[in-house]
């Protein structure tokens, strides 16, 4: 964000709207405010029913601050097969995410789920497969503790 001048506070009320791939707590984030390279705020894991999180950072006068919404370890995936696509299954590399932690998927149509670390993921892919054209899957993903 740039501001005409320099700036005293921000402020602001964040949080998770509740939808169709919200709902039930799924997915997580965490907001952060950064000023002058600086973290200026960082909240806790935001979840879609929480009560809105009210965000305020000190500026210090600076004129230019950056807001960030991050991944919290879990999330959605969504992937499409096109209706001339010859192929069935494809490895899909992943990446941003932590190489040592591991990670459980469930695919939301089948029930299906698998595991595998950050570093598998990057290198090796998540194994999918859409059989038919024109259709897609989608998964669900979270980081083991």
């Amino acid at each position: 964000m740039r501001l005409p001048s320099p700036g005293k506070t921000f402020t602001a009320t964040a949080g998770i709207d509740t939808n169709d791939q919200t709902s039930g707590g799924r997915g997580s984030v965490v907001f952060a405010v950064k000023v002058a390279g600086k973290e200026a705020f960082k909240s806790g894991v935001v979840r879609e029913g929480m009560p809105p999180l009210e965000v305020s950072a000190d500026l210090r006068g600076e004129a230019t601050f950056m807001l960030q919404i991050g991944d919290a370890g879990d999330g959605m995936i969504q992937v499409f097969r096109r209706a001339e696509s010859p192929y069935e299954s494809a490895r899909l590399r992943l990446r941003g995410l932590a190489a040592e932690a591991r990670y459980a998927f469930a695919d939301l149509d089948t029930g299906r789920t698998t595991e595998a670390t950050g570093k598998e993921l990057a290198e090796k892919g998540l194994p999918l497969a859409i059989e038919a054209p024109r259709t897609a899957a989608v998964l669900m993903y979270k980081q083991l503790p």
